[in-house]
């Protein structure tokens, strides 16, 4: 899937309630906060969509491509090292989104699934599934170029094909009893809710060539927007676990002896740590059940590096819960503050018929709004609960140790206070123009800003705000990602050389702050002062307005100007 495309949906979730299915399980595993452990070597894993962790070859990672490459898996050790090309012998790779071990004609070996059902433009009526037993790999290898000969090709449809097709990026194949599961991706087919993914199954045995009719097990609602793009899942190595990430966050599932896969992903989920990858569409469990791993196929800012998760011991868990640090929110096993997604009763804050947030993705190359309002039922002084930092500890962009991710960090309370600043009606929850009675207290992060600009940076404004790189009187996609970039590392600072001037995090604050730093001007992108920018990114565009009285809050207006 092309980086725009993706990249586009990942605004959803900066203003889309993420609703779970259900409630956080208890007595889930913990987690470290991620490491980066390695950055493949090879260049030409430019696209990492699917990855595993060899249970055969301790110290070797199987990944494959994105759609665009040749039917080949990539070996990699651990520090990163290229160890080979492994091409299937007469195949032609599609699409190709995630890889899966599972079991084989021989019982003592395991084998590799390849799930090429990648969908983006819904035109695909069939798929398949290719099969080949784990080739040997060593750690310490030179690189090598193999081909692979063995290989079964499992061709599968949807039960609804042609008429109703989906596109798909997670596949999991059950250790226990073999079967094969397809979990389709969000928003992306327009016969489907946003947030609702569909579980398909094709159960065993898998007969080599022969076409098979997918079964509808169920339908998993992860979450709304770019929280609910699911891109990759994993089995554990026993079959007790299941892992499912999306852009904006990971989940865990605990299995019961006997239970099928969907049964589980039918009850209760572990919310699980994340690390923010742009593009984020790999995850794999250790071999060893020591943690599980992710990446990113980001290719245009280069090789991503693979992230793990340490397990924390039972004995040395006591205290943490879903995956956040013992303090770092109170009460998460109810539900309370951003672990959950979920703001229970507040179910009066948005217009009707808008309780299902961001549109579909046809609707958004449309032009059409990314932020379909505020939380649902957003009540009156109802902001952060239980935490006030949204994105602490994400100097790296991540927001490793938030139990929900990136998306439900903000979405959890984005607003505190601000119900009557709201102008009734407005779809799209954003700060406007003259909609605060009152000003925001210095460092205050909730609410819409004041009336008026602060008094610091007052005067003549420039007539293009310095998140518009390009000048254009346009926020891009890549411009607001910049924005993002800023608030995820708790500020920014003057930097030549830079595209914009600035870098992240603390510093030189010689140059003029930026535009979107506006109350309080304290070298720190707020939130209230990034739901600007996404005003902006969702609106046709934007002017400098200094004329305007009352004046905005920072010097420009929505739309294009005269």
């Amino acid at each position: 899937m092309i980086f725009m495309r993706i990249s586009v949906m990942m605004l959803g979730a900066l203003s889309i309630l993420a609703m779970p299915s259900c409630r956080a399980q208890e007595g889930c595993p913990s987690f470290e906060d991620s490491v980066s452990l390695c950055t493949p070597e090879n260049a030409a894993l430019e696209e990492l969509s699917g990855l595993l962790d060899s249970r055969q070859h301790p110290g070797v990672f199987w990944a494959h491509n994105d759609s665009g490459d040749a039917a080949q898996l990539y070996a990699f050790s651990r520090t990163g090292q290229h160890l080979g090309i492994y091409a299937l012998d007469g195949i032609t790779a599609v699409d190709w989104e995630d890889i899966a071990f599972g079991p084989g004609p021989d019982s003592e070996r395991d084998y590799i699934y390849i799930g090429d059902f990648g969908n983006n433009g819904l035109y695909r009526s069939s798929l398949v599934i290719y099969r080949i037993p784990e080739p040997d790999a060593d750690p310490l290898q030179e690189p090598q170029n193999v081909l692979v000969e063995e290989v079964e090709s499992f061709p599968l449809v949807y039960p609804l094909a042609p008429l109703v097709v989906y596109d798909c990026e997670t596949l999991l194949v059950d250790p226990v009893f073999g079967d094969i599961y397809l979990v389709t991706k969000d928003s992306s087919s327009p016969q489907v809710e946003d947030g609702l993914c569909h579980v398909f199954r094709k159960t065993a045995p898998h007969l080599p060539g022969e076409e098979a009719i997918l079964e509808e097990a169920g339908t998993l609602f992860f979450a709304k927007g770019l929280s609910g793009m699911i891109t990759a899942g994993d089995v554990s190595p026993a079959g007790d676990e299941i892992l499912i990430r999306s852009y904006l966050m990971n989940r865990l599932w605990k299995r019961l002896p006997g239970e099928a896969l969907h049964e589980a992903l039918a009850r209760d989920y572990c919310a699980v740590p994340m690390t923010f990858e742009i593009q984020g569409e790999a995850i794999a469990f250790a071999a060893d059940g020591t943690g599980y791993y992710t990446a990113s196929e980001a290719y245009t800012l280069g090789i991503q590096p693979v992230h793990f998760f340490e397990r924390i011991p039972e004995t040395e868990g006591e205290g943490v819960s879903e995956g956040i640090p013992e303090g770092e929110l109170e009460g998460t096993l109810e539900g309370e503050g951003l672990a959950e997604g979920a703001q229970e009763g507040l179910e009066e804050g948005l217009p009707e018929g808008e309780e299902e947030g961001i549109p579909s993705e046809g609707s958004l190359e449309e032009g059409e709004g990314l932020a379909e309002g505020l939380p649902e039922g957003q009540e009156e002084g109802e902001g952060v609960p239980e935490g006030e930092g949204l994105l602490e500890g994400s100097l790296e962009g991540g927001l490793e140790g938030q139990e929900e991710g990136f998306a439900e960090g903000v979405e959890e309370g984005q607003n505190e206070g601000t119900e009557e600043g709201a102008i009734e009606g407005e779809e799209e929850g954003m700060p406007l123009e003259g909609s605060m009675e009152g000003s925001m207290e210095e460092g205050e992060e909730e609410g819409v800003p004041s009336e008026g600009l602060p008094e610091e940076g007052e005067g003549e404004t420039d007539p293009w705000h310095s998140a518009d790189r390009d000048h254009d009187n346009v926020i891009g996609l890549s411009e607001l990602l910049r924005v993002i970039q800023f608030f995820n590392s708790g500020g920014y600072h003057c930097e030549e050389g830079t595209e914009d001037g600035y870098a992240p995090g603390s510093g030189d604050p010689a140059c003029l702050p930026h535009d979107s730093d506006y109350n309080p001007q304290d070298w720190d992108i707020n939130l209230s002062e990034l739901l600007r920018i996404i005003q902006f990114f969702n609106s046709s565009g934007y002017h400098s307005c200094p004329e305007v009285f009352p004046p905005t809050e920072d010097g420009f207006c929505v739309g294009i100007g005269e």
